[in-house]
């Protein structure tokens, strides 16, 4: 090979090295999103059934005695936080199915809002 060819394919592979490199850095910055937006998902999960929770025990306080409400309360908010763990340490352990299923939920919403019907 002459020189003009080896510094052509020298040039060629720092080309590519530095398109691969970019390709990781917009992978890698792409996956920090979508893990950030995941776990603000998460806990606006959980403070939405916080305040769901919160609401029911409103309303059943004028039912239910004191202290079947409070047990009821502990027991809902109990359930609450142990979903929210849940998704949290499945959105650590599986980010890409999290942001699958974030993806899914996302369309899903977008076809309700902007499907016509007829």
């Amino acid at each position: 090979m002459d020189k003009t060819k080896v510094e052509e394919s020298a040039a060629a592979a720092d080309t590519a090295a530095e398109i691969g490199g970019n390709i990781a850095g917009v992978v890698h910055a792409a996956t920090e999103r979508a893990s950030s937006a995941i776990h603000d998902v998460a806990a606006t999960v959980g403070s939405a059934a916080s305040d769901a929770a919160t609401r029911g025990v409103e309303a059943a306080r004028d039912y239910v005695g004191w202290q079947n409400l409070q047990s009821g309360a502990d027991y809902v908010g109990k359930q609450g936080a142990q979903a929210l763990d849940y998704v949290r340490r499945n959105t650590a352990e599986q980010p890409w199915v999290a942001l699958l299923i974030a993806g899914a939920v996302g369309y899903a919403l977008a076809y309700l809002v902007h499907h016509r019907p007829g």
